[in-house]
């Protein structure tokens, strides 16, 4: 890297991180704090501490309470449980917008009522087809859920001797992310093992696809792999992916159409070239925090090789 060009972006990531730490003291929705792609705890721009002073910042001085309690009590601090529970009544009662209580209702203790009407066990299907519901539940890995979803799961490779890549695409994968490294205590190695060697096969067959000139439309399988490798922590299909010229051509188009930067910021944990740093700094010139967010981890990167 260019000095001129380190030295320009690491003004930029700091002033841009530092007028976005004002925004998430007033308005925190999105609350990136519990979006895993935005914030890791092995993140440089911004600390566990910052989140958890801002989310009692929050709670005390009342100006979000629900991204407060969110916060801390994801981040272990159970002695605002009793808050929450004290809040969560008149919101249920005044029809609050239910879907906006969903990641707030999930941290309740499993026997609280309004826990029980939402998440209803004795319909686990219901809760698996509301993809809120499903995300808000499975983000705090409650038990009885992660169960039910790794059986039908397992069931349904089961069925399918030959890779049906629409049933992993549409259905599987996504829902393995949502296990995340979780995926090791719900699934025996040899199930997890057999469900790469399928999402490598659908690589290759759109590798083929791609060098004869069959498919030029992005599919949906290509614009998540990172995504679903990266937060199962399928190291080895990202090296595969980075050393992939086919596939690396194709992520100019992919960042193009993510309007989250979702593929963006988990390729900022695996590469720092050129094309990446322009993206970041171009980014923060229209200050822009997942540019800012980027830059410090393929910063991290640096260190680490170097």
């Amino acid at each position: 890297m260019k000095t001129e060009d380190k030295e320009w972006g690491d003004l930029l990531a700091e002033d841009v991180i530092e007028k976005h730490k004002i925004a998430l003291r007033k308005q925190p929705r999105p609350n990136y704090y519990i979006w895993p792609i935005k914030y890791v705890k092995t993140d440089a721009w911004i600390s566990e501490k910052w989140w958890i002073d801002t989310g009692i910042e929050l709670i005390e001085e009342e100006i979000d309470v629900i991204s407060g309690l969110e916060i801390v009590l994801n981040a272990g601090k159970k002695e605002y449980m009793d808050k929450l529970i004290e809040i969560i009544g008149p919101l249920w009662n005044n029809k609050c917008e239910t879907e906006y209580l969903y990641d707030l209702i999930a941290l309740l203790p499993p026997d609280h009522s309004i826990r029980k009407k939402v998440f209803n066990y004795r319909y686990m299907e219901g809760i698996n087809k509301d993809i809120r519901k499903r995300q808000a539940i499975m983000f705090v890995k409650d038990e009885k859920f992660c169960r039910y979803l790794s059986e039908k799961i397992i069931n349904m490779i089961g069925d399918y001797l030959e890779t049906d890549e629409y049933l992993l695409g549409d259905y599987i994968m996504p829902r393995m992310a949502e296990f995340g490294k979780s995926s090791k205590i719900y699934f025996e190695k040899h199930f997890l093992d057999n469900l790469k060697s399928k999402c490598f096969e659908v690589l290759r067959k759109d590798k083929g696809l791609i060098e004869t000139g069959k498919e030029c439309k992005l599919c949906e399988f290509r614009e998540s792999i990172s995504y679903w490798a990266w937060s199962l922590d399928w190291h080895d299909i990202m090296e595969f992916l980075k050393t992939s010229r086919w596939y690396m051509n194709c992520l100019p188009e992919i960042f193009f159409g993510d309007y989250n930067n979702e593929n963006f910021l988990i390729w900022s944990h695996y590469i720092e070239d050129d094309f990446m740093r322009k993206k970041a700094i171009q980014m923060m010139e229209s200050c822009i925090l997942d540019g800012a967010i980027a830059w410090t981890r393929m910063r991290n990167l640096l260190r680490r090789s170097g």
